[in-house]
């Protein structure tokens, strides 16, 4: 590298300093510095590692372009030789501009923007080139307007600045050269080596942007970008990825599951020889190091991802059981109640009606047996009521708060009935501790396959959303796969905004209740209330 800087600036001094009559036609200072700031930048990507040949096109421009004011006047076929490449300078830019950030041309505008770019090299030795330099300059525009999707963000945009540069300039030089006079050659002698060196600073600028291969951006679409970077790197159109799960399945770079792939692919193998990624869409020749690895890391990456999603939903899972196994003891503790405890107390009842000296046992008796038919009626108050409706007509009328029921929509679910009927036994019970003269308005409403509940007091608000009870209402509607929002602002009363499916997927809790036995055993309804979240 040391030696290419030292014979750039070589030739560029002997340029300027050497005899006219020996060296130079003309001796402008103003191209001197643009072939030098041509080739430094070419200087910069290779000293970078930047990705493609795109270095080397520039320091070749670079060179390229102090050949047509080279003169050697005792050779003339030498002269010749160099008036001929009086445009390749061109070229080697137009390619650098195409190929910056990437390894090679890989789509079709861009081949036959390159095949144009040496073409107009030629119109120096057969002409046309006042047609041939506008003519490519139109389709430079148009293949960095439209190509380059692959590359970063970054890298395209300034790609797309360097080809616009070049392209129009070339565009502008010719429409300049069509007048005649002295005006717009003077223009076109400054112009023109301004326009090369920016084309090039761009082009320098672009090809040291954040590679990505150096550095992946964890996005939620940068996993799926993953074949499109390496398409482009591979230089092929078209590839997929098939990541392996490490037990025999195979996964995309998102973690979704998908089909194994096909037999015609190229194998990404770890350290052990185990295959752990396939690539569809054409054997590449020689592949990258870094292309590999980072194929082996979107792997592993999609193996973490599939993971936690299988976690997750393991987690969601086992909270939904937990939630049913606990309904449906709930639900069977009223059974017993209602043909055990509830029947008994109802003999006693029944046998001590005919003596008429204890008809204060009667009295108790009855009281007895009230009081546990509204404990059945608590344990599953949707159930014993037949209906949501009905069990917060029954709330609405036992609550020590004032609920009206302005809407009221009953859910497919029993789940969600039960949970609704929480929410709104919770609602009731912060209302009546918090705000004794204060009203709950509960509005259960519709919305497509959703079940939105709207519970709104006009109390003094400054409710506390991490209470204990609220709590355990948000952790029972979570579970179902719901939302609870709370809005309490201070002096503005309190509302609470419950968003559920209407209809649950899965195996429904109603099964669970259905072939649920009745404990023998009343212990066992014994259980640690700070497992049943709370009120809920």
């Amino acid at each position: 590298m040391g030696v290419l800087a030292l014979v750039a600036v070589v030739l560029g001094i002997a340029a300027a300093v050497l005899p006219y009559h020996a060296f130079l036609t003309r001796p402008d200072p103003v191209v001197v510095a643009a072939g030098l700031a041509v080739a430094a930048c070419g200087l910069i990507l290779l000293r970078e590692h930047a990705t493609g040949p795109a270095g080397w096109l520039l320091y070749a421009a670079g060179l390229a372009w102090f050949l047509p004011i080279l003169d050697v006047t005792d050779v003339r076929v030498l002269d010749t030789a160099i008036r001929c490449m009086a445009l390749l300078h061109v070229s080697l830019l137009a390619h650098a501009v195409v190929v910056v950030a990437a390894p090679r041309a890989t789509g079709r505008l861009e081949r036959v923007t390159l095949a144009g770019a040496y073409a107009v090299a030629l119109t120096a030795v057969l002409g046309g080139y006042a047609v041939g330099l506008p003519a490519l300059g139109a389709l430079l525009v148009a293949c960095v307007l439209r190509t380059g999707r692959a590359l970063p963000p970054a890298a395209r945009s300034w790609r797309t600045a360097a080809g616009l540069a070049l392209g129009l300039g070339l565009v502008v030089d010719a429409a300049l050269r069509w007048r005649t006079g002295m005006p717009a050659e003077q223009i076109i002698v400054v112009a023109h080596p301004l326009e090369l060196a920016a084309t090039a600073a761009l082009v320098a600028i672009a090809g040291t942007r954040p590679s990505p291969w150096r550095a992946i951006e964890v996005r939620l679409d940068g996993t799926d970008a993953l074949t499109d970077v390496l398409a482009a790197q591979l230089g092929v159109e078209q590839v997929t990825v098939a990541l392996s799960d490490g037990a025999g399945g195979w996964l995309r770079p998102s973690g979704a599951r998908r089909s194994a792939p096909g037999d015609e692919a190229w194998q990404v193998l770890d350290g052990g020889g185990t295959v752990v990624a396939v690539v569809e869409g054409g054997a590449p020749g020689i592949v990258p190091r870094s292309v590999e690895d980072v194929v082996r890391l979107a792997a592993a990456n999609a193996r973490l991802r599939r993971s936690l999603v299988e976690h997750l939903e393991e987690l969601e899972g086992s909270r939904r059981r937990l939630l049913a196994a606990a309904d449906s003891e709930r639900v069977a503790l009223g059974a017993q109640l209602r043909a055990g405890a509830m029947t008994t107390v109802a003999g006693i009842e029944r046998d001590l009606r005919h003596r008429p000296d204890l008809q204060h046992l009667v009295d108790r008796a009855a009281l007895t047996r009230r009081m546990l038919e509204t404990i059945a009626r608590g344990i599953d108050p949707v159930a014993s009521a037949g209906s949501l409706a009905g069990a917060l007509e029954d709330l609405a009328a036992t609550s020590a708060a004032r609920v009206q029921i302005v809407e009221c929509v009953e859910p497919e679910s029993p789940e969600v009935a039960t949970a609704l009927w929480f929410c709104c036994a919770e609602a009731a019970a912060n209302t009546a501790k918090h705000a004794t003269m204060a009203t709950l308005d509960v509005r259960i409403r519709r919305e497509g396959d959703r079940i939105v509940a709207a519970l709104v007091d006009d109390g003094p608000g400054g409710a506390d959303a991490e209470g204990t009870g609220l709590v355990g209402v948000r952790d029972r509607v979570a579970a179902l796969g719901g939302s609870m929002r709370i809005d309490s602002p201070p002096g503005s009363g309190t509302s609470m905004l419950i968003d559920l499916p209407s209809l649950l997927c899965g195996q429904p809790q109603s099964a669970l209740r259905g072939s649920a036995d009745p404990p023998a055993d009343p212990r066992s309804y014994v259980r640690d209330s700070r497992s049943s979240g709370g009120s809920s």
